[in-house]
């Protein structure tokens, strides 16, 4: 094959490719997200990972040295879907998970993940299902918290809507520790 040949091959596929694996595009939280991350652990910073754009679901990371910190989250026209989208998430899951309390209408756990030892926390809160990653039981809960209030005090945004009033202190009287300086 000439080199003509391979070069007007490459020409015609990265446009292609590019059209496909871009950059994520802003989801509704993304900014709440990124916001509520610098002030809660300012330590890790943004990583712009490449998604397939045809895909359902947002997805942003953030990484501090090797610790990576990641958020999933899928947003349904319905209470009802997105209780079946998270119920089926776990059931297909190789890692066993258990149901824990204090994160949106129902949340599951993780068991560590080995290697790595990161443990997965997926939530609904009306109709948005979350899916937080990060290293160890007590970050994945501390992010997921500051998460969930995002969220909640979404007003609405992402069909969201708040239905009660949540405060930051009720929110993490929830959990474990407070929102506070993460982990290293």
């Amino acid at each position: 094959m000439s080199r003509l040949a391979i070069v007007l091959m490459v020409a015609c596929a990265v446009p292609i490719l590019s059209a496909h694996m871009q950059e994520p595009p802003e989801g509704v939280f993304d900014r709440a997200f990124e916001a509520a991350v610098k002030s809660a652990a300012p330590e890790f910073r943004p990583h712009v990972t490449l998604v397939h754009t045809q895909q359902d679901f947002h997805y942003r990371e953030w990484r501090s040295g090797d610790r990576r910190v990641s958020v999933k989250y899928f947003i349904r026209d319905s209470a009802e879907s997105a209780e079946r989208l998270l119920n089926d998430r776990v059931a297909v899951s190789s890692i066993p998970a258990r149901r824990v309390e204090g994160f949106g209408d129902e949340a599951y756990l993780t068991a560590d993940y080995k290697p790595t030892g990161d443990r997965q926390l997926r939530f609904r809160r009306l109709t948005t299902v979350v899916e937080v990653t990060a290293p160890g039981e007590e970050a994945v809960r501390r992010f997921a918290s500051v998460f969930l209030i995002e969220i909640t005090n979404s007003g609405g945004r992402g069909r969201a809507a708040r239905t009660c009033a949540v405060t930051r202190d009720k929110v993490i009287s929830n959990v474990d520790q407070p929102v506070g300086r993460f982990p290293h």
